[in-house]
Order: C-alpha cells, then sequence, then structure tokens
C-alpha cells in the first residue's frame, strides 16, 4: 500500500473506531495500519505519538483477550518499533506458547535475533 492510500486507511479505522469504540477488530485493524505508516525518522515525536495510540488500543484488546494471538503479533511489532526487543520477543513467545505453529511470530522472532 502506498503511504497515501495508508494514511487514508488509518483516517477510515480511526472514524470507524470512534462510531464502534467497543470492536475489537477495529482497534487492531487500526493498530495495524498505524505500523504501515512511513515517517522519515523512527524518533519523529509523530510516530511516538501514534505508536502509543496503538498501543494503548492493543493493549485494550488484550486486556479483554489475553490469549489474543494477532493482538500479540502487533503489540509485538509495536513494541519492536518503538526499540524494545525483549518486550517484543516476549509477545512472540507467548503466541508461540498459545499456537506453535504459527508462522508469523517465529518469522518476527527470527528477525529481531537477526539484528
Amino acid at each position: 500500500m502506498r503511504n497515501n492510500e495508508v494514511d487514508k486507511a488509518v483516517y477510515h479505522l480511526w472514524k470507524a473506531t470512534k462510531l464502534n469504540p467497543h470492536s475489537l477488530e477495529l482497534r487492531l485493524a487500526l493498530a495495524s495500519a498505524i505500523l504501515l505508516l512511513e515517517y522519515e525518522k523512527i524518533d519523529d515525536p509523530k510516530i511516538q505519538e501514534d505508536l502509543k495510540e496503538a498501543s494503548e488500543m492493543v493493549s485494550e484488546v488484550l486486556w479483554e483477550e489475553p490469549n489474543n494471538v494477532e493482538g500479540l503479533i502487533v503489540q509485538g511489532r509495536i513494541l519492536e518499533k518503538q526499540g524494545k526487543g525483549v518486550e517484543a520477543a516476549s509477545k512472540y513467545e507467548k503466541v508461540i506458547s498459545i499456537d506453535s505453529k504459527n508462522s508469523e511470530a517465529y518469522f518476527h522472532l527470527g528477525q529481531l535475533f537477526k539484528r
């Protein structure tokens, strides 16, 4: 997706989340879309604000569904972007403990160890 399309996706998912704030699916979709946004610098205050917001949304999902595999993976990806590799690894390891055949969790865990 080009960045302009991602911006539009974030905008529409944000609106949908405001209209239906209890939807776990919408919160995860919005947090995932925020991860796709491109920024000039990772330390840009805007990206830090967006990542914090995305993390809060996913935390709400995980509060209600602590073993939500998609939520754990998205939270791990957010933590990676925030430079918190150890915490991200623990999210991926939890996914693997829930679903030992989850290739996405193994992929992200492998990417962490590559660095």
